[in-house]
C-alpha cells in the first residue's frame, strides 16, 4: 500500500470579505497558504493528508475558521491556541480585468503569535513530523524576529529529511524595510527544495529581471528547484542547468485573480509530492490556477471545483 504523503502549510488565515454586487460583501475565510491548504486537499486527497500550522483564538471567528480547515479535509492538531488574539480581516476589490487590490486589518491576528516563545528545537519536533513543509513571504512577515530566527534554525535541523518549499510573496507593508524582507528570503531560500517565485513580487523586491535571471538569483540564494510564475503566459522551471517554459493549456480571461498564486503552488508541490516531473506538476498547477482564477474569492465554491486530471 502506497504511504500517504502528508505536508503542512505555516501561515495565516484571516476572514475574507469578496465582492458580491451591487456594494455587497460576501464574508468567508482565506490567506495564502490557507488557500494552498485547501486547494492541496481538494487536488490531492486522499493520497496527500494536509495539516496547517498557525494561531487562532476562542472566539467565534477563531472557531469558524477551525471549522473552515476541517471541512477542507485539512487537520487542525497544529494550531496554537492564543486566547487573548483574534483572526485578521482583508477586504478584496477588482479592476475590470480581475486584478485584485487588498485592505487589510490583521496587525494584532493571533496568527502572528503562533511560535510565541517556541524554542527551534520545539518547531523542529513540530516540523520533522511531515513529508513536505510550506510557508510563504506573508508567512516570514507576520512574525516578529524571535519567531521568524526560530523557524529558520527549526527548518534548517529538519533539512534533508523533510522537503520544503517556499512561496516568496512580498507586501511590502509587512516588513519593516526592503533589506530584511531580502535577507529573509535569502534565507529561506537556502533552506527550499521548492522555490515557486511570482515574476512581479521579485521586480518590486529586486529589480527588473527576466524570468532566467531571476530563476539564477534564486538557485544562487541556494533554493534546489525554482519555479518561475509569469503571469497567466507561461512558467519557467529550472533546477540544475535545465531550463523549461511551460505554458498553461489555455489562455483564459481571468474574473478574479485572487488565489491564482497560491492554488498554483498546490498543484506543484502536491504533482512534485507524488512524484511527478518538474513539466508534469506545471500542467498540473496550470490547470489548478486556471480553474480558480474563472471563480471570485480565493477559495472557490466546491460546487464549481473539479479535480484537475
Amino acid at each position: 500500500m502506497t504511504k500517504t504523503v502528508s505536508i503542512a502549510c505555516i501561515g495565516e488565515c484571516m476572514i475574507e470579505l469578496a465582492p458580491a454586487g451591487d456594494g455587497l460583501f460576501k464574508q468567508g475565510f482565506a490567506g495564502d497558504t490557507f488557500n494552498t491548504a485547501a486547494y492541496l486537499s481538494r487536488q490531492f486527497s486522499p493520497e496527500i493528508e494536509v495539516s496547517y500550522i498557525t494561531g487562532l483564538g476562542v472566539d467565534p471567528m477563531s472557531q469558524g475558521i477551525r471549522k473552515a480547515l476541517e471541512a477542507e479535509d485539512i487537520l487542525t492538531d497544529s494550531v496554537t491556541v492564543v486566547k487573548d488574539k483574534n483572526p485578521g480581516l482583508y477586504m478584496i476589490e477588482n479592476d475590470e480585468t480581475g486584478e485584485r487590490f487588498f485592505t487589510y486589518w490583521r496587525n494584532d491576528a493571533a496568527a502572528r503569535k503562533m511560535f510565541a516563545g517556541w524554542s527551534a528545537d520545539q518547531i523542529a519536533e513540530l516540523l520533522k513530523k511531515f513529508d513536505v513543509i510550506y510557508f510563504s513571504g506573508i508567512t516570514l512577515a507576520i512574525l516578529d524576529d524571535a519567531q521568524r530566527q526560530a523557524l529558520f534554525d527549526a527548518l534548517e535541523k529538519v533539512k534533508g529529511t523533510v522537503k520544503v518549499g517556499f512561496d516568496p510573496n512580498y507586501r511590502p507593508k509587512l516588513w519593516p524595510d526592503s533589506d530584511v524582507c531580502r535577507a529573509a528570503f535569502e534565507r529561506a531560500a537556502a533552506l527550499s527544495d521548492f522555490a515557486l517565485v511570482t515574476a512581479d513580487d521579485h521586480v518590486a523586491l529586486w529589480g527588473d529581471a527576466d524570468g532566467l535571471a531571476i530563476a539564477r538569483q534564486w538557485k544562487g540564494y541556494g533554493a534546489s528547484e525554482v519555479v518561475v510564475k509569469e503571469g497567466a503566459s507561461s512558467c519557467l522551471l529550472v533546477t540544475g542547468e535545465e531550463v523549461k517554459n511551460v505554458p498553461p493549456a489555455a489562455k483564459l480571461k481571468p474574473k478574479d485573480t485572487t488565489g491564482a498564486g497560491d492554488s498554483f503552488a498546490a498543484g506543484y508541490l502536491g504533482a512534485r509530492a507524488l512524484g511527478a516531473t518538474q513539466e508534469e506538476a506545471a500542467r498540473t498547477a496550470h490547470g489548478v490556477a486556471g480553474q480558480v482564477i474563472m471563480h471570485p474569492g480565493a477559495i472557490i465554491d466546491k460546487s464549481v471545483w473539479t479535480r484537475v486530471k
